[in-house]
């Protein structure tokens, strides 16, 4: 997962602490609002993991060095790559209440955000198929 992909890629970052907790953005702006994973798409010239590590700050104040992030899957899908790294959070201390484009920010635990009928249901799916990974880093999963 290098810096030779698709400018059209998308980044997801399930950002998630020892303990079990996730941080998922809401943006107010939609006709019916959801709480998604952060994530965006990648600017000319960055990699993936530089793209997920810039857009969680953007989101959500979180800092994980793109260094750090860890590759969960990556997949061709409708024109564009899309790209799923996960990172541990040791620290909730800059958590924004809202992101830099007016996403809502807020922290679950991840059994409480699986339960939601306002997650995404893609990014539901991408959780659920990362659980393995989560565990084998330390994450304690209810």
């Amino acid at each position: 997962m290098g810096k030779g992909v698709p400018y059209d890629a998308a980044v997801l970052v399930i950002a998630v602490s020892r303990d079990g907790k996730i941080v998922v953005v809401k943006d107010p702006s939609f006709k019916v609002p959801f709480w998604k994973l952060p994530g965006g798409h990648k600017k000319e010239g960055e990699s993936p993991a530089e793209c997920g590590s810039r857009e969680l700050q953007e989101e959500t104040g979180i800092q994980i060095p793109w260094t750090k992030l860890f590759g969960v899957s990556s997949r061709k899908t409708m024109g564009h790559s899309k790209y799923v790294y996960m990172g541990i959070v040791h620290s909730w201390k800059n958590l924004l209440k809202i992101g830099s484009d007016g996403e809502v920010v807020k922290i679950f635990f991840l059994d409480e955000i699986l339960k939601r009928k306002d997650f995404l249901r893609t990014h539901e799916s991408i959780l659920i198929k990362a659980i393995p990974h989560l565990r084998r880093k330390g994450v304690n999963i209810a």
